[in-house]
């Protein structure tokens, strides 16, 4: 399916340009999540005081008319957080060009994950099995 794809995009996409991507597919019975990643930012498995970097994937789509693209596999874990981001937020700057970078992404979950956990013992929240979490920032920051 995805070489399909890098063909229609190499034919498409202006020189120079190219496309990355995500797919993942999360089965809800055995928690394990089946995905491509073509050049995108690695996806990250928060397990307990770990953090996984999911660094497996394929190159950009509409770049090499013959790259090969295959389905991989991660088993997650009941109380795993699956965390996904785009290069818009760690590549965030401040006004002194410090990018907000992968490290603080992950200790921002981690915080955020923390507060959830918090919450949800007194009673504020209630949790799934597997938690996916998004974080979003604007472009620019004053500091970290």
């Amino acid at each position: 399916m995805w070489e399909k794809l890098n063909q229609v995009l190499c034919g498409s996409v202006a020189p120079g340009k190219f496309v990355t991507l995500f797919y993942g597919v999360i089965d809800s019975e055995t928690l394990t999540l089946r995905f491509e990643n073509a050049g995108h930012c690695w996806p990250i498995v928060l397990r307990g005081d770990s953090a996984l970097v999911l660094t497996e994937g394929s190159t950009v789509l509409g770049l090499f008319p013959q790259a090969e693209y295959e389905e991989r596999r991660f088993v997650l874990q009941s109380a795993d957080c699956l965390l996904l981001t785009t290069d818009g937020v760690t590549e965030a700057a401040n006004e002194g060009d410090e990018e907000f970078g992968a490290e603080r992404v992950t200790a921002s979950a981690r915080a955020a994950r923390s507060l959830a956990r918090t919450a949800s013992g007194r009673g504020y929240l209630t949790t799934s099995r597997v938690s996916a979490t998004a974080i979003s920032t604007t472009t620019r920051h004053s500091s970290w």
